[in-house]
């Protein structure tokens, strides 16, 4: 079950992923994003984005969370102070930061 509260961040899913960017991201960035996150891998199209808006300087990315569900597995990547909650189907908690 994935669960979400309302706030000022822009969420976007696309197939069995979803990406979290925070709300100073601009909406062509979203735009993008959402578009080819389709049928592609969220965590590369993400990160591309991200780094194509930044430059070469990876300290200088964003705060973002990306997860991803495929084939029974969950892969999530979380960068900045949003964590990410995952539970398994046994009830086992996990908090990526």
């Amino acid at each position: 079950m994935l669960t979400y509260s309302s706030g000022d961040w822009h969420v976007v899913a696309a197939g069995g992923s979803v990406a979290m960017l925070p709300p100073d991201i601009g909406a062509d960035t979203v735009a993008r994003v959402w578009g080819a996150m389709q049928g592609a891998d969220a965590f590369a199209v993400v990160l591309g984005e991200l780094v194509a808006r930044v430059g070469a300087d990876m300290s200088a990315l964003p705060p973002f969370v990306v997860l991803g569900l495929a084939d029974g597995a969950a892969r999530v990547i979380v960068r900045g102070a949003t964590p990410a909650r995952v539970e398994t189907s046994g009830g086992q908690v996990e908090n990526v930061s």
